[in-house]
């Protein structure tokens, strides 16, 4: 059975938004910390910065992607609307990042792409699938489901559709592999964890001195490591302003330098900083800026990372270099129990 062309481009669009919407809404069901961290990046209300939200927006788009898979007539089109309208909300917290300036991988696949920075192609992405989905809102009411209007279709009408959903995932699949190559020449993994110079087996231990690398403090004064615990012990904590796990860290510095007293907590990084008073801000108090040549000479190559440093008496590297939002907690939460177990 033939259907009219535009009935066929309809079909063509809505199996773009059933592909979109089930593989991304699948891929963040098993990566909620992911999307977590995809909010902070994109700098979601807080209220809204939680694992149930995190889980609510894949169930709802693969809800979406299944009814209009399924669904027919107004039940596809009301599918199609909702669609367009949750596109238009990433598409405005994509558009912010943009004005900001920031680089930010929106998390948008959970991942399955690899890691995609926010650009203007990410905003003409979103434009095309929502006009995919107004044109799939208009012209399915009255007409069968997806799934059925498929297995209606002769044979040249079905190999068309086919090729047209081939063309454009082989085209998907051609951008990832170069950006992917490109991102491996530059030796520049995304973001946070830009790669350092090649270091060599001579890198800092625990027990250790502390390197004498120098951090700029809010005075604008240069401070060596060893000095930024102040005679006490402290605890370096590095953090991007690009990065959602180090947004997420930097939320709870204030309860650590509590909890940890009398050990200090000073932070470090690169980051500009009017992102850092955006993304940071609870951090503030604590910051130094100018953490590259403190990243080279202790071997930081991810982030979020900390090490403990010794205090005037012993001026050393109390513990290894740690990275990864776990391993930075997991620091945290054995000072706490040393400095418990003393008291």
């Amino acid at each position: 059975m033939q259907i009219s062309p535009v009935d066929l481009v309809t079909a063509w669009l809505t199996g773009l938004l059933v592909f979109s919407f089930i593989v991304s809404g699948c891929v963040k069901l098993f990566t909620v910390s992911n999307t977590i961290d995809a909010m902070y990046a994109l700098r979601v209300p807080a209220m809204l910065r939680n694992k149930f939200v995190a889980l609510a927006v894949p169930i709802c788009e693969t809800s979406l992607g299944l009814l209009l898979l399924f669904g027919s007539g107004i039940l596809r089109s009301g599918a199609a609307i909702l669609s367009a309208l949750m596109l238009v909300i990433f598409s405005v917290l994509l558009l912010g990042v943009l004005k900001r300036g920031e680089q930010v991988d929106c998390g948008c696949f959970g991942g399955l792409w690899g890691q995609s920075n926010v650009s203007v192609w990410s905003i003409a992405r979103n434009c095309f699938l929502i006009a995919a989905a107004i044109s799939t809102a208009v012209f399915s009411l009255g007409n069968s489901s997806l799934a059925a209007a498929i297995f209606m279709l002769d044979w040249e009408q079905l190999m068309t559709l086919l090729f047209g959903w081939s063309a454009v995932a082989t085209i998907l699949l051609s951008a990832t592999l170069r950006r992917e190559r490109k991102r491996q020449a530059h030796n520049e993994p995304f973001g946070h964890s830009s790669q350092l110079s090649e270091a060599g087996s001579d890198l800092p231990e625990m027990g250790d001195p502390i390197p004498k690398a120098e951090v700029v403090g809010a005075n604008l004064q240069t401070t060596l490591l060893e000095n930024v615990g102040r005679g006490k012990p402290a605890l370096l904590i590095f953090l991007s302003g690009e990065c959602g796990k180090c947004s997420q860290i930097a939320e709870q510095v204030p309860l650590w330098s509590a909890k940890l007293a009398p050990i200090k907590i000073a932070v470090v990084t690169s980051s500009r900083p009017d992102i850092v008073d955006a993304r940071l801000a609870a951090a503030v108090p604590y910051m130094y800026y100018g953490a590259k040549s403190a990243r080279e000479a202790l071997g930081v190559s991810a982030l979020p990372a900390a090490v403990a440093l010794g205090d005037a008496n012993q001026p050393i590297l109390a513990s290894p270099v740690v990275m990864g939002k776990h391993d930075v907690e997991g620091l945290v939460a054995a000072l706490g129990a040393a400095l418990s177990s003393t008291n």
